[in-house]
């Protein structure tokens, strides 16, 4: 009888009463949780530093920021997978769930951008890399797909093919149906694992920014002539298409900021006597700010769902920048986010199967409610998943 109620939620879409009433309370907690959480920033505003003679550049993205930012597109993604695809009613959860793509960029351009920014200060071999970088994305996603194969298959009694267990074993992952695929969401593991493949073949740590160049040309030849003529891309196709450049956009970003061209290195000597007035320094702050927000809210009320790929992919990358802007500017820190942030990855990997398969909240109780103990939820099973994958690397987590 447990089986067949399990089996009969595999095409269930959760029915939703009040969709605005549950959007409300799940707004309310979130806000109020981001006011507590509220830390006053311990690390200076982005100034530029003297170069030295092997890597220039401007203390950009402390760790703390990354992982805020990392916390908050775990949140776009989650509660976008909940608004659209989980519940009855779409109007759960809008706005908060209208930023799924934004979040996916998000991922990728502070991948690109970390990958680059350690390969110029510690840079490692190509053996290296893949088993200490590589190893430590695949690693996780491998524990992941073999949990869900066992516990589908004692628990719910569900199987597999078997050219799909292996490929999915192999993190490749060709399809992206959320109510048929073992773990849909882990469709974006295809790609991510393709660019660590690539980058330390392509990375040429004298010329950081033609790597990033090269990094974009072969994602471009790969969603227009691979993707145009494969089988394998014909499913997920538009998701490739939507995010392929925001990795070497983050590739560049790190070029950009960690190892800058002369003359911009040149261009912030001549202007940090300026910014180190305090008065000057705090309204460029908050001009910048502003400028971000303005662009974030405009970029809300002018969607381009619908219009041509381009205008999305452009859209989206725009919101991430005005995101990022906003947290590499702002002095204060929202511990909530950085915790969320500490654990994305792992929340990314169990958060779905865990919300479709194994759901016990969503239709028992109101909806505003499920999502908050949801979130709660997948914070402690990530920090749970992330202590015992982190002890075959014999390495843990920072807390903050």
């Amino acid at each position: 009888m447990r089986a067949t109620i399990f089996g009969l939620m595999f095409h269930m879409i959760i029915s939703i009463i009040n969709a605005f009433s549950e959007t409300h309370i799940v707004e309310v907690v979130l806000l109020v949780a981001l006011i507590v959480s509220i830390r006053r920033s311990k690390e200076p505003s982005p100034v530029p530093e003297p170069p030295s003679d092997s890597v220039r550049g401007v203390a950009f993205f402390s760790i703390e920021t990354t992982t805020e930012l990392k916390g908050l597109a775990i949140l776009m993604i989650v509660l976008s997978h909940i608004g659209y695809f989980l519940v009855s009613d779409r109007q759960f959860l809008v706005p908060l769930s209208n930023y799924a793509g934004v979040g996916v960029d998000l991922f990728l351009i502070l991948s690109g951008y970390g990958l680059v920014a350690t390969a110029l200060r510690r840079p490692l071999s190509i053996g290296k890399f893949y088993l200490k970088r590589l190893a430590r994305v695949y690693v996780p996603v491998l524990i992941t797909v073999v949990f869900f194969l066992v516990l589908d298959f004692f628990v719910l009694h569900k199987t597999y093919p078997f050219k799909t267990m292996i490929e999915n074993i192999l993190g490749f992952f060709p399809n992206a149906d959320l109510y048929g695929d073992l773990n849909s969401p882990l469709w974006y593991i295809t790609p991510m694992l393709a660019y660590y493949l690539l980058f330390p073949l392509i990375f040429w740590r004298r010329f950081p920014l033609l790597s990033a160049l090269a990094m974009a040309m072969i994602s471009w030849w790969g969603v227009k002539y691979v993707g145009g003529s494969s089988t394998f891309f014909e499913v997920i196709f538009k998701l490739y298409r939507f995010h392929f450049v925001a990795f070497p956009v983050g590739m560049a970003i790190g070029a950009l900021v960690n190892q800058p061209p002369v003359f911009i290195t040149k261009l912030i000597q001549r202007l940090t006597p300026y910014f180190q007035k305090q008065y000057l320094a705090t309204i460029c702050r908050w001009a910048l700010i502003a400028t971000a927000s303005y662009v974030f809210i405009y970029m809300y009320y002018h969607p381009t769902y619908g219009q041509s790929w381009k205008r999305e992919v452009v859209a989206s990358l725009i919101t991430a920048g005005a995101i990022m802007a906003i947290f590499l500017f702002k002095k204060i820190n929202f511990k909530i986010l950085y915790w969320f942030g500490l654990f994305s990855f792992e929340i990314y990997l169990l958060h779905w199967p865990l919300l479709y398969r194994y759901n016990f909240l969503y239709g028992k109780i109101p909806a505003g409610m499920a999502t908050i103990i949801y979130l709660g939820l997948f914070l402690g099973v990530g920090y749970l998943y992330n202590r015992g994958v982190g002890r075959i690397f014999g390495k843990k987590k920072q807390k903050g």
